[in-house]
């Protein structure tokens, strides 16, 4: 259960040395997974996957990256 009150599954699958943290939000069926060592500490990868799964879930934190206009004067691709 996340500190806002909302259930969150969280899953740990090893990947040969590295280990997988997958936080799903069981309302909307959205996940968020990150990888790391296997000798990372579970309650490490556990915190980035469930910051990563509210990042998701938070819609103002979608808008807060397409604040910046690209440049109209050059050519080529914004990255």
């Amino acid at each position: 259960m996340s500190p806002d009150g909302r259930a969150i599954y969280l899953e740990f699958v090893q990947l040969g040395n590295s280990l997988k943290a997958t936080a799903v939000d069981p309302e909307s069926g959205i996940e968020a997974s990150v990888l790391g060592p296997l000798s990372a500490p579970r309650a490490d990868l556990q915190a980035l996957a469930v910051a990563k799964l509210k990042r998701l879930l938070d819609p103002d934190a979608q808008r807060k990256g397409q604040t910046k206009t690209p440049p109209k004067s050059r050519r080529g691709i914004v990255v």
